[in-house]
This record gives C-alpha cells, structure tokens and sequence, in this order.
C-alpha cells in the first residue's frame, strides 16, 4: 500500500468528533429479496428498521457481478481493470491501497469479520497466504489474526458451507464432530432434489451467520472506546442454498414470487446466455452437478427461491443482534451503518441460476442502506456505482479523500438531485477460460443499459422504463440505432472521465 505525503500527515479531529463505520455485506444479496425494497413476502424486519432510520439509495449498480472483483473494487474505490482482481481465482495485490488502510492513517482500529474473498480460498498450499484453505488445514494460521489487506484484526472464514479460518476453528473447538455436517453426504436432501439446495443439519446457533454476528459483538465490546471501521461480511445468501432449520422451512415454496421469465427471450442475446442454459458451458459448478439449468423445473425453482428466503431471514435476525448490541454499547450515536451486497443473483430469472455475464437487474443492481446519528430517513433513487462509496463515505466524515480513488463523492443524506445525480454508471466483465476472450462494457444510466462486447458484434441495449425485465434487446433494432450510438458515445465518456492518480511530473524532459 502507498500513500502520499499529504495523506500520511494529516492531522484529523480527536476520537470524540470522529464517526465509527459498520460496513455490513452479505453475498449475492438481490435488492428485491429485502422489505425495505419491496418485497411482500420476505420476513427482513432488521434490515427494514435500517433502513427507515436511514437513507435507501435505490440506484446502485457494481461493478462487476462477481465476488473478488466487486469487493476489491469497494475497499479500493478502483474499477476492475485498474486493481486487477478481475475475476474469481485471482488475488487482489496487497500492494493496492484500500480504504482501511487509509483509516488507519487518520487513528482508526481496522477489523473484519467473516468472508473477505480479496483473494481466492481455493488452490495448491501457500503457507504465507492467510486466505489460503490449504494452509488452514494444515495449522499455519491457527494462531494469526491479522493484519489483512489494511485491516488490524480478522476474524475470517472461507468459502460457503465450509468450515475454514477462525469459523472452522471455533466448531472444532466446540465440538470436532461438527465439521462433519459440512459434508454433502450428510445434508438433508429437499423433496425435489433441487440443484445445490438442501437442509443445513447444523444447529442455528452454529450456522456461520450467528458466528459472524458473535465476533462481530466481540470486536465492538474491544474497541467501543477508539474509533473503528469494522468490515462484518456475511457468507450467505449465496449458494449453495442450504439454511439450517426452522428457515428451511420458514417459506412455503408455493408463496414464493415467479422469476421474471418470458418464452424464447434468449433468442435475441449474445451465445453465451443460450450455452449456460442449455449446460453447454460450465459456469458456477452446474457442470460439477450434472445439472443444466434448463431442466430446472418449476417445482425445483420455488423450493431454491424459498431456501434463499430462509438464509436471508436467519442473516436478517444476525444483523439484528449487530444493531441491538450497537445501542447496548451507546454505539449507536456515533456509528454509521452500510449494508449493501457484491452483487446480486438471477434466482431463476430469464431461466438462469447464479450470476455471471449476465448483466440483468436482478444481478447488477444491490440494495444499499446507510444510517447515520446524524441525519433521518430519505429515500433516494440516485445512480452511483460501488466504487463511490469509500470517497462519498470519507466526504461525509470530513475526511481528505485520497488521489488515488476512482469513485466520485456523492451526498448520502441528500434529496437535491441536481448536487447527487450522476448521468451514467460503468459495470465491466472479462471471462477467464469459461468463455475466452469475453469482455463487457457497460454503461447504464437512469432510463438505459448499452453493453458493448469487445472485439465482437454482438451487444445488448435495453430500455429500463419500458422493458425493466430487460427482455427485449434493442441492439441490432433498426429503430435505436442513433440511442445506440448516443450510448456508444456515453460509454467511451463514462470510460475515459474515470480518475485514477498518476505519477506527477518532475520536469519537462
């Protein structure tokens, strides 16, 4: 991590005057599967509370719809392509400065809890990686508890239904049996034999959401007395879709809402839609399964819908003890709050599973939530990206935001959309081996979506009043093709304003 000068000196204001940050993340969170977004079916009461003490921002859009990119991407402020984690397997370099890095500099205790996916958890052993399961399982982490990228303390775990880092530790010393549940062999199996979908046999009190939640409480009872930015990011909803009970059984799968599907809309998309549905490419492990989603029945798709309900509501009842144990501690009167998600998950939309180079709504869009002691409820539906968040986070703590973010500083509590709105969003992807040389670009503003794919003739284009289920792609359509090319020009804009700092000159020649 570099930081300049300037940023190293200054001086901030004493412990007393300075806002705590709970940044609070959940995996693969879609905005519609909240209350506060909507949902008529979904039990969320915690988050709802959130959300009307604070400000519900409505239109905030990743950078790109996987894990280690999106994420690096909040922590840094820089887009994909310039901190070069850009897609899943490949490590976030340390060397990039992140946001708790920075805090630390102005006298803030950094921790994180939970899932940080900076960097893959899979792979050969490396004993000098903290993120590496390997090296967990060998024991060369059984002592370790930070420092990791920027943050002081860390509390991790690996994966999803695995029992790795300090989680794994803590079931092994409550009972070595319990890594035993982690095996598939040992799930109960759901009537329908739903892909990746099953009951979690572990107790609720052992489920990694309460665990999260546990060391979450623990961090804040150790630094409630210095200001700290605490990262608490939560595993699930993300597949597999395996809650414990009773949240297994929480939703009847017959309530559960439809996806967002209309016959033969692939037709008119790019190949690679059509050769995931039809399990020609194996994306996100279907192929491991032997599933295409294609044959995903209808049955199959209620009972995934209401497992993904059930994990939300046991993260809902874990974020609640999060903000109870806030006002416990009289934390709660000088401690923004943030929840949001990486990014979304089809959940059947379109006929699709998971999330990828599919850049619909329901995977691009995630809800975000900020509470503040200092300001009230207000609903806003700004545009803005996630790599604004750090730069609108410091402005509003008062709090110099470095050069080298990416990411416009945009008011969080404000109604003036002439001061907040932006014209246009990028979203980036750039496939691996899956589906070589894949590479979008997209730009999204209020009312549309351009995606341009790289060296290629194929694109989508969508108008999000009139088709907001991004069924009808417009971008061969005759009638658009100077919106088109407006777009186009949009996009090569949105792409050349991005701020990144470069080196200054020192002479002429």
């Amino acid at each position: 991590m570099t930081l300049t000068q300037s940023e190293n000196n200054y001086e901030s204001a004493g412990s007393l005057n300075k806002l705590n940050v709970l940044w609070i993340i959940a995996d693969q969170l879609r905005a519609d599967c909240l209350g506060i977004y909507g949902n008529p079916v979904i039990q969320t009461p915690n988050i709802d509370r959130l959300g009307s003490q604070g400000s519900v921002i409505d239109g905030v859009q990743v950078t790109t719809p996987l894990c280690t990119p999106s994420r690096a991407s909040m922590i840094t402020s820089l887009y994909p392509h310039q901190h070069g984690a850009w897609n899943l397997g490949v490590a976030l370099s340390e060397t990039i400065p992140t946001v708790e890095d920075y805090l630390s500099t102005q006298g803030y205790t950094t921790f994180a809890v939970g899932k940080m996916h900076f960097a893959p958890d899979a792979g050969p052993l490396c004993p000098t990686r903290a993120d590496n399961r390997r090296a967990w399982e060998a024991g060369y982490f059984d002592d370790w508890h930070g420092p990791y990228y920027g943050f002081q303390h860390v509390a991790m775990s690996l994966g999803h239904h695995f029992p790795g880092g300090h989680y794994g530790l803590a079931l092994q010393q409550k009972d070595p049996n319990l890594a035993q549940l982690f095996s598939r062999d040992r799930a109960l199996r759901i009537p329908t034999g739903a892909p990746d979908s099953w009951v979690s046999p572990l107790a609720e009190e052992d489920h990694i959401s309460w665990w999260v939640a546990r060391e979450t409480d623990r961090f804040l009872t150790q630094f409630q007395h210095e200001p700290f930015f605490g990262w608490i990011s939560f595993s699930d909803p993300h597949h597999p879709f395996a809650p414990p009970e009773p949240y297994a059984s929480m939703y009847d799968p017959a309530d559960m809402p439809k996806p967002h599907c209309h016959p033969g809309e692939l037709q008119d998309k790019p190949p690679h839609f059509r050769q995931y549905y039809e399990g020609l490419i194996p994306h996100e492990g279907m192929a491991k399964l032997g599933i295409k989603v294609s044959s995903v029945s209808d049955e199959q798709m209620r009972e995934i819908t209401a497992h993904t309900y059930g994990m939300i509501s046991l993260l809902d009842k874990a974020i609640g003890h999060i903000l109870n144990r806030l006002t416990e501690l009289d934390l709660d009167r000088n401690t923004l709050v943030i929840l949001c998600s990486d990014h979304g998950e089809l959940l059947g939309d379109h006929g699709l599973l998971f999330k990828g180079p599919f850049l619909y709504e329901s995977v691009t869009k995630i809800p975000f939530i900020i509470r503040s002691p200092n300001h009230g409820a207000v609903r806003l539906t700004n545009l803005m990206s996630t790599v604004d968040i750090a730069p609108s986070l410091l402005r509003y703590m008062n709090i110099p935001i470095p050069e080298w973010m990416s990411g416009n500083p945009l008011p969080l509590f404000c109604e003036d959309m002439a001061v907040s709105a932006k014209r246009s969003v990028l979203t980036e992807y750039r496939s691996s081996e899956t589906w070589p040389g894949l590479q979008l670009k997209s730009v999204r503003t209020p009312r549309y979506r351009l995606t341009k794919y790289i060296g290629q003739t194929e694109g989508e284009l969508y108008d999000l009043w009139d088709d907001p289920y991004q069924f009808r792609n417009l971008y061969h359509d005759r009638d658009y093709q100077n919106l088109r090319l407006d777009l186009m020009e949009e996009l090569v804009d949105c792409i050349g304003t991005i701020q990144r700092r470069y080196e200054r000159r020192t002479a002429h020649a």
